[in-house]
């Protein structure tokens, strides 16, 4: 009877194992939605092209993907099946060499540090306690904290799943939620975005509302995500294309990005990550993450090796292109005619007479 128990639990355990992979495959371009940093400065990208997480290096060198299976998404696959659940990670959050990966189909799923799936939580969808819908945004310190975005509150779990409490409703009055997406913790208090309100709010540990963060002269544009780091506050400011920092006591202390396709510039910022000495932002439209220290001086961007292709084939292009068309206005050219030698005799004839 033991023997067949173990023998259960090695296929259950092999069967799990073969709804998540792990490859070494490269794909050059990607959309990063989400980014996260491990100790040695590794960086993880959820890849909105590829439904997965891309690996890379602290100098941007590729290491691997990995992520849940699935077969190729199109859009004949989602008309035939709009309820089938595909992979769709949405956010990011590393601690303890544990990479938790928020995704809006399959709940939480967690991978060590090599891209080796442990185990999935938090992945029952619906509107009751302990449930989620199309949630947006993870932190774990001792707990996980989730936005739970379609159900306009924030939820608290253990860090094996279980619920602890919530707070938040649907409104626009102060301390009312719509829409939430990034959420943080400084010092115990819950920093939420308020997407759909366009505001930012504090709350304290227990989830009652206390202000919200204020820019002086600017406003809001779907804030997106909020990032804590050393008693500093980060928020992506989506529609104004730039971050918005504060500090510990929750007063602007700077702001910086504007549109565009510079280094220094952003079109479509969907996650920020920052440690000790750096800031990583994922940049979707300019398919890459860009890196810079905290003086905001640009260092490198992260997962942009596809532009470099693109160059080489936008180059191949031209060239080939130049040489078909030399070659056309070769061929239109006039051949000069060639004279018989009938028309050459009676030629010189014709000037003897």
């Amino acid at each position: 009877m033991r023997k067949i128990l173990i023998l259960l639990i090695l296929i259950s355990n092999l069967l799990v194992g073969q709804e998540y992979f792990k490859n070494r495959k490269f794909s050059t371009k990607i959309y990063p939605i989400s980014v996260a940093v491990d100790r040695e400065e590794n960086v993880y990208i959820a890849d909105r092209l590829t439904y997965s997480v891309k690996k890379y290096n602290k100098k941007g060198k590729y290491l691997f993907s990995f992520g849940i299976k699935s077969k190729k998404i199109n859009l004949k696959d989602k008309i035939k099946n709009p309820n089938h659940n595909y992979p769709m990670p949405v956010d990011i959050f590393i601690k303890e060499n544990k990479v938790y990966i928020l995704d809006i189909n399959s709940g939480v799923l967690i991978f060590n540090l090599n891209g080796e799936f442990q185990k999935k939580i938090i992945d029952k969808k619906g509107e009751l306690l302990g449930e989620v819908k199309n949630p947006k945004s993870i932190y774990v310190d001792k707990r996980i904290v989730l936005s739970d975005t379609g159900n306009n509150r924030v939820q608290f779990f253990t860090l094996d799943g279980k619920m602890i409490k919530d707070f938040g409703y649907d409104g626009v009055y102060p301390g009312a939620l719509h829409r939430p997406e990034g959420v943080s913790v400084l010092e115990g208090k819950i920093i939420v975005a308020d997407t759909g309100n366009n505001r930012v709010s504090v709350f304290d540990r227990n989830g009652i509302y206390e202000q919200n963060l204020v820019i002086p002269k600017k406003e809001y544009k779907t804030p997106g995500d909020v990032f804590v780091n050393n008693g500093m506050i980060y928020i992506t400011n989506i529609g104004n294309k730039s971050i918005e920092v504060f500090d510990s006591n929750l007063n602007i202390f700077m702001s910086f990005g504007k549109f565009g396709m510079k280094n220094t510039e952003f079109n479509g910022i969907e996650d920020i990550w920052v440690t000790d000495n750096y800031i990583y932002i994922a940049d979707n439209l300019n398919k890459c993450v860009k890196m810079f220290d905290k003086n905001i001086n640009f260092i490198r961007t992260v997962g942009k090796n596809n532009l470099i292709n693109q160059f080489l084939w936008i180059s191949l292009i031209t060239i080939l292109s130049i040489i078909v068309i030399t070659i056309f206005h070769k061929t239109k050219k006039k051949k000069k005619p060639q004279i018989t030698q009938k028309e050459q005799d009676k030629e010189q004839k014709r000037k003897r007479n």
